[in-house]
This record gives C-alpha cells, structure tokens and sequence, in this order.
C-alpha cells in the first residue's frame, strides 16, 4: 500500500478553503451558476487538504470519506470518477490500521474499474496487488491469492508470460501460499520469480546475483541449507568472473553462504573459511563499507561462541566495536550490532497438533536475563495460553540456548529482563507447529528457521 505522505503534495502556502474557492471559481464559466453539491465537494476537498497539512490522519480520513459520498452523489455510485478517491481512501484506511474498510474501498474501485474500462484493465494491477496485502494481513490468504492470480493474468495477457512486472506479484504469491501451509506452491511461485529474472538477463549475467540471493534465502528460511548454497555458490561464481575474485560484490553472497553453515549444531570449517574470505575483502578494500566490515566480524564472532570458543569471540567482538567506533566513525551503528542479546542457537521443543488443545495457536512468555557469556539465566515463564508442559519444556530448552551477549563500551555485560512470547501456529491440517518468537513489547520481531 502507498504510504499517507499527502502534504507533500499541496500548495502550502495557500490557505486550503481559499485555494479551492479559486479553484472552484476558475473552473466555471461566466454565468454559470454553482452547484450546491460542487461546492460541498470543494469543501470536503479543502478540509482534506487542510487535514493533510496538520498530518492529521483521523481528520483526513473524514473528509476523504465525505469527498467519496458527494463524488457518487454527484456522479453515481458506480462512476470512474470514483475510483481515484476511493483507491486514496484505502490507503488513509489502511494507514489507519483500519483494514476492513480499506478492503472494502478497493474491492469498490476494482469493480467500477473493471466494469466501467475492462476486466482485464491494466490499471486493475496495483490495487488487486494492495488488496492482497489487506488480505494477507486480516488472515484472507486464500482471497489474496485469487487477487495476485487475476492480477498476475492481466500482466500476461498485456506483457507476456516472462515479464518482470510480476515479479511483486510472485513474491505476494509466494508469502499467501507460505502463510496457508502450502509449500509446494510457495516454493514454486519463488522458483518462477528467479526463471523471469534468468531469461531477462541470462544465466551468466552478473545481474542475475540479487534474484540468486533471494531464492537461496528463501531456501534457508524452509532449512533447506544445502539448496540454499548451491544458489550462494553461483552467485559468488558470476561476480568473480564478472569482476575478478576479490570484488566488493562478492562479500554478500560470501556471507550468506557462511550463514548457511552457521545455523548447523556443528558449524563446517568451509564456512568459517567462506566468511574469513569476506573479511579479508573488506580489511583489503579502502572503499569497504566500515559498517559492513564490522557486521562480518561479529558474524565470525559468533561463529566462536558456537565453537565453544568465547575468548576468541569477545577479541573479534571488540574488534568490530572498535572499528566503527574508532575515530568518530559511528557509534550509533555500534550500538545496533552490538547494543541488545542477539539469538544465536535454540532449540525449541517440538510439539504437535494435540498439544495445542484445537487452537490454532498457542504462546508462552518468557523473561530471563542473558549474561556476558551468552547464557540464559533467571528463566521465568510470566504467561501464556500453552499447556503447562510445554511451558516446563520451553523454560528447560530456553537454559541449554547461545546468545551473543550485550555489549557496552566495547565489553560484553549482562542484560536483565529480557521478554519475548513465542508462540506456536499451526499453518493448516495436518502439518506440524511451527514457531516465532517477538518481544512482549512488539519492539522486535524473529523467525525461527
């Protein structure tokens, strides 16, 4: 959905009841005489503007909805002069957290456009796309789905089969089905985004690196690690023979394919190795990013803290600390790597469908405090709707789990009073629990694998 940045729009300096007399003014001829409802549209126009300018969202919202009202009044409740207010309605409704109603104005303007131009109207393109995304978010995957797939057909029919314009519709695609349950065909529709990029640029096109990226990373988010590597390698692959062996370029793929070993009980030396390569890259580049630079070294420190080795980890830990914070360079950017407990290994205890009693979730709340050595102490479980068992099994997993500690000033420090909920969804019959963790206080949020 677009964002509600209106005011940008407007003419600021003009008083906005001022500015849509004139408007109004200009647009009838001599002798012609104002309309009763021409004038309460202007109105509603200009309250909007006004709303706009304050940033004044719930007013905004009030006036767009009287401006859609006077519009069909005026013109007829399926007129295509609708369609414009209505599609800028759902995005004050959906900025508004108010997604019911959003999705009701776009299904609106969806038929008036489809009704009035086409039912294969290109413009229907991006607000199917917008509704899908409401869909999605008020748990309609299966109606967001039909959306994307009208959407899809009408860019077929207008660019071809291959055509990149879908490619947001793919990705769309791909998170309904994911959210359903229904891999097989999240899989396929992140298989078919990656074919549209390869006949677009070819196989051995350095271009091809971000699709390759992505599709590993979809990879990994499933535990499919060993796929995921085969797309890492090749992306490493064509920016080496693209630009030469130590490119800038390469550190991204490099690094995600080190991640791929470190998520294993056992991380393999050949990713250790993979992610050293990036930091040498970096360490060689005078137009290295020190950002950059920095994260790979706190990703080889927790490959240490995984390895047992924690005297290694805090050197590297601090070594990147310093990086960014020596000479000024940008504490800030310290303190989001270093500055909060980052997960590293869990295991949650696995469950089934039973456990959840005929929900189709259940969470725990946890708090604890992790401690310089990435361990978690203090474990209480502070609530939850989850039977009692699977509480006692969390709290007990929740002890044998690796964390990269907080960091202040460069030094590993404990921090107190963490609390996340974990909740267990079951993503359709028959399929096992799966699992996401978020802080009680929604400030995060984290996926487990």
């Amino acid at each position: 959905m677009r964002r509600w940045l209106l005011a940008t729009t407007l003419l600021l300096l003009t008083p906005p009841v001022a500015l849509a007399a004139e408007e109004l003014a200009a647009e009838v001829e001599p002798g012609e005489a104002v309309s009763q409802i021409d004038r309460d549209i202007a109105a509603a126009r200009a309250a909007f503007e006004l709303a706009s300018q304050r940033n004044d969202l719930e007013a905004a919202l009030q006036a767009q909805r009287q401006m859609v009202s006077l519009l069909g009044t005026a013109h007829g409740n399926d007129a295509r002069e609708l369609v414009d207010p209505l599609l800028q309605l759902a995005d004050l409704q959906f900025a508004a957290k108010k997604l019911p109603a959003a999705a009701q104005s776009l299904e609106r303007a969806i038929a008036i456009t489809a009704a009035r131009d086409d039912i294969f109207s290109y413009a229907l393109v991006q607000p199917l796309s917008d509704l899908a995304s409401v869909y999605n978010r008020i748990g309609k995957s299966a109606s967001a789905v039909e959306a994307l797939r009208r959407a899809r057909h009408i860019t077929h029919r207008k660019l071809g089969i291959l055509n990149l314009e879908q490619l947001d519709i793919a990705d769309q695609l791909a998170e309904s089905y994911f959210q359903m349950g229904q891999l097989g065909e999240a899989n396929r529709e992140n298989r078919f985004a990656f074919r549209v990029n390869e006949r677009q640029y070819g196989p051995d096109s350095p271009e091809l690196v971000p699709a390759l990226n992505k599709l590993g990373a979809w990879y990994e988010r499933i535990g499919l690690h060993p796929v995921a590597r085969r797309n890492y390698r090749r992306a490493v692959e064509l920016i080496e023979n693209a630009y030469g062996p130590d490119d800038l370029r390469i550190t991204d793929p490099l690094r995600r394919l080190a991640r791929t070993y470190l998520v294993q009980d056992e991380p393999l030396k050949e990713g250790q190795a993979t992610l050293q390569r990036a930091i040498g890259i970096y360490a060689s580049n005078p137009n290295a990013d020190v950002v950059e630079h920095a994260g790979s070294l706190v990703e080889l420190g927790d490959w240490f803290m995984l390895a047992r080795r924690r005297d290694k980890a805090m050197e590297v830990y601090t070594r990147a600390w310093n990086l960014i914070t020596d000479e000024g360079a940008n504490p800030e950017k310290a303190e989001a790597l270093l500055g909060r407990p980052f997960r590293l290994r869990f295991h949650p205890p696995l469950t089934d469908e039973n456990m959840l009693r005929g929900a189709p979730e259940v969470h725990i709340d946890v708090s604890f405090t992790v401690t310089p050595a990435g361990i978690a102490r203090d474990v209480q479980i502070v609530g939850g709707t989850a039977h009692w068992q699977m509480k006692r099994d969390f709290r007990t997993a929740l002890h044998k789990a690796k964390f990269r500690p907080r960091f202040e000033n460069g030094t590993a420090v404990a921090t107190e009073g963490v609390t996340f909920r974990y909740t267990y969804v079951l993503r359709g019959e028959g399929t096992d629990p799966e699992l996401w963790s978020e802080s009680i206080d929604g400030s995060s949020d984290q996926e487990f694998p």
